[in-house]
C-alpha cells in the first residue's frame, strides 16, 4: 500500500514539475492596419497595394524578393536561359495548395494565360507584355495558344520573351505573377472572393476568417513549403479607416506595424519624430499630378506646363508632407537610379509657369476665365486633401486660376481614373518591380488602364523598346534618360515628391522584410517575449 501511495507522489511530482517547466508558448500573432478591405485576393485581378500585401501573405510566385536579393529563387529550384536570353526555363520544386493539390507549371501557364484573355479583367496585363505575343493575344490579334508560355510537364515551365528583358526575373517577383489553384478558378470563379473551402493559396499563410469593413484573420499555412521558417502563427489585420484611431491603438500597444497601408496622420509627424519612433526610408514610389490629355485644355502641353511649374515641390514636403521626401525635378525617383538625383526643371519657377499658360491659352483661343471651372480630383486621406490644398492655393497664387476640388472613395477615384473621368488628378504610384521600366512602361501605350493621362508618344516607345538590348543597369538608366526628357518636354504628368517609407515598428517586431517597392514581407517576421 505504501509502495502504491509513493509511486503516486511521484507522478503527482513530475506532473507539477512538467507544468513549471514547460509553459505554454504565446501564440505569435502579428497585429496590423489597413484602411480598407482589399478590393480582390485573387492575384490575377490585383494591382492596388492593399490587395498587393495580402497577396504577398497568402501566395508566392518563381522569384521573391528578399533583403538579399530582387529575385531570389521561390518556387522554381533552378533557371536556365537560351543564348540570346528570350527562353527562360524554370524548374519547379515540390511544393502543395494548402488544399494539398500539387502546384505545377499548368498552374502558372493558365493564371498567365488568363490576365492575357481580352475579356479578362486584369489592369496589370501590360506587365506580360514582355512575353511573345502577350499584348497582340490581349488585343485579339492571336489566340492564346500563340503567347510564349508553356509548361512542357508538370514541373517544368518555359516562357519565351519578345526580346531580352534584362528585368525579367524581378518583374515576375511581383504578386500578379503568382500561381492561382487551375483545379479551382475554372469551376469556382469567385474562388477569392471570400473564406471557403476553394480560397486555397500556397504561400506563407492562409486566410481564415473576413469580415468586411471589420478585420481579416491569418493563420500560417502548414502546407507552405518553408513552413518551419515561418515565425509567425498569424496575423490579425484590423480594418479601421481613421488614421487618428489606428495611431492611437499602436500608442495603446493594440498594434505591432503602421504606416505603409494606413498613413500617420501629418499633424503627428513632428510629435512621433520626436520621440524618436519614426522609422523611413527611400521607396520607389511617386505622387505627381495627372493631366487628361484628351480633356481641354489639357490637349495643349503648354497649359500642362504652365500647371506644373507653378508648383511649389520644396513647399510642399516642408510645410504639407514633413516627410522629409525627394522633390521630383523627374519622373524617376533616385533610389531607382542608384542614388543619382537629375534636376530636368527648376522648382517653383512661376516666371516660366505663366508664360507656358499665356501660350498655351493663345494657341487654345481660350481666356483664362475659360479655366475658373477646372476641378481637380483627389483620393480621400488626410495627406491628399492636404496636398491637394496646397496645389489649390499655389495655382491661384502663381497662374490667378483657382481650381475646384473633388474628393473620392479609394474604389470610385480608381474607377475614373481608370475610364479617364477626369480633368487633372492627385495620383501616386509605387513600383511593382525594382527597375526604372516599371515606371516610364507605364505610358508607352495609350491603352493601357494605368496610364491615367491617356498619352502616347513613337519615338518614347522606340527608346523604350531599344533599351531592352542593353544589358548593362547603369547603361540602360543613361540611355533612358531621353525617355524621360520625352515626358517632361510633354508633360503628360507632373511629378511632386518621391516618397520615404515612414512606419512605426514596435520593437518587439523582427526579421519584417519593406522592399524598395513598399510591399511587406512576413514570411521570416516573428516576436520577440516581452
Amino acid at each position: 500500500m505504501m509502495k502504491k501511495i509513493a509511486i503516486l507522489f511521484t507522478l503527482l511530482a513530475c506532473l507539477i514539475v512538467g507544468c513549471h517547466s514547460s509553459p505554454k508558448k504565446p501564440k505569435q500573432m502579428l497585429r496590423i492596419n489597413f484602411l480598407s478591405d482589399p478590393p480582390t485576393l485573387d492575384p490575377r485581378k490585383g494591382g492596388d497595394p492593399t490587395s498587393s500585401t495580402v497577396q504577398f501573405m497568402l501566395f508566392e510566385g518563381l522569384t521573391r524578393m528578399s533583403p538579399h536579393s530582387s529575385a531570389e529563387l521561390a518556387l522554381a529550384t533552378k533557371i536556365t536561359t537560351s543564348e540570346d536570353r528570350t527562353i527562360y526555363t524554370f524548374h519547379l520544386r515540390e511544393t502543395y495548395w494548402s488544399d494539398g493539390h500539387p502546384v505545377t507549371a499548368y498552374d502558372f501557364e493558365a493564371a498567365w494565360k488568363k490576365m492575357l484573355d481580352p475579356t479578362f479583367p486584369a489592369p496589370n496585363a501590360h506587365l506580360l507584355y514582355p512575353i511573345k505575343n502577350a499584348k497582340a493575344a490581349k488585343e485579339e490579334l492571336v489566340s492564346l495558344d500563340e503567347v510564349g508560355l508553356r509548361a512542357l510537364d508538370a514541373q517544368t515551365f518555359e516562357v519565351t520573351l519578345e526580346g531580352p528583358t534584362p528585368y525579367f526575373l524581378e518583374l515576375i517577383a511581383f504578386c500578379v505573377f503568382f500561381p492561382v489553384p487551375s483545379h479551382i478558378v475554372e469551376t469556382h470563379p469567385e474562388w477569392a472572393d471570400k473564406v471557403s473551402p476553394h480560397l486555397v493559396t500556397n504561400g506563407p499563410f492562409i486566410l481564415k476568417e473576413w469580415k468586411i469593413h471589420d478585420k481579416l484573420i491569418l493563420e500560417r499555412n502548414p502546407s507552405y513549403w518553408e513552413a518551419r521558417d515561418v515565425g509567425l502563427d498569424g496575423i490579425h489585420i484590423s480594418l479601421i479607416e481613421s488614421e487618428s484611431t489606428a495611431l492611437q491603438l499602436y500608442e495603446r500597444g493594440e498594434l505591432d506595424f503602421l504606416g505603409l497601408l494606413t498613413p500617420l496622420p501629418l499633424d503627428s509627424i513632428q510629435d512621433l519624430k520626436q520621440k524618436g519612433w519614426l522609422k523611413k526610408n527611400p521607396l520607389g514610389a511617386t505622387t505627381y499630378c495627372s493631366f487628361n490629355v484628351n480633356h481641354t485644355p489639357f490637349t495643349n502641353p503648354d497649359i500642362r506646363k504652365a500647371f506644373a511649374y507653378a508648383i511649389n515641390r520644396e513647399a510642399i514636403v516642408k510645410h504639407t508632407t514633413q516627410l522629409d521626401e525627394e522633390v521630383a525635378s523627374g519622373p524617376i525617383p533616385s533610389i531607382l537610379k542608384y542614388h543619382m538625383k537629375e534636376t530636368f526643371f527648376a522648382d517653383a519657377n512661376e516666371q516660366l509657369a505663366r508664360y507656358h499658360l499665356r501660350k498655351g491659352l493663345q494657341e487654345l483661343g481660350l481666356n483664362k476665365s475659360d479655366l475658373s471651372k477646372l476641378t481637380f480630383m483627389y483620393l480621400e486621406g488626410d495627406a491628399p486633401k492636404k496636398v491637394a490644398q496646397a496645389l489649390q492655393q499655389q495655382w491661384n497664387k502663381v497662374l490667378g486660376i483657382r481650381v475646384n476640388l473633388e474628393c473620392y472613395t479609394f474604389k470610385v477615384y480608381l474607377d475614373k481614373l481608370f475610364r479617364r473621368d477626369y480633368e487633372f488628378a492627385f495620383t501616386r504610384f509605387v513600383i511593382q518591380y525594382n527597375d526604372i521600366m516599371n515606371i516610364l512602361d507605364l505610358y508607352k501605350f495609350r491603352d493601357n488602364p494605368k496610364n491615367y493621362p491617356g498619352w502616347e508618344n513613337p519615338e518614347y516607345t522606340k527608346l523604350l523598346d531599344h533599351s531592352m538590348r542593353i544589358e548593362d543597369p547603369k547603361e540602360r538608366i543613361a540611355f533612358l534618360r531621353q525617355a524621360e526628357q520625352i515626358l517632361i518636354n510633354e508633360m503628360p504628368i507632373a511629378p511632386i515628391y518621391h516618397w520615404n517609407q515612414v512606419y512605426l515598428c514596435q520593437p518587439r517586431l523582427k526579421g519584417m522584410y519593406i522592399s524598395p517597392i513598399g510591399s511587406i514581407h512576413l514570411g521570416n517576421a516573428y516576436l520577440e517575449a516581452e
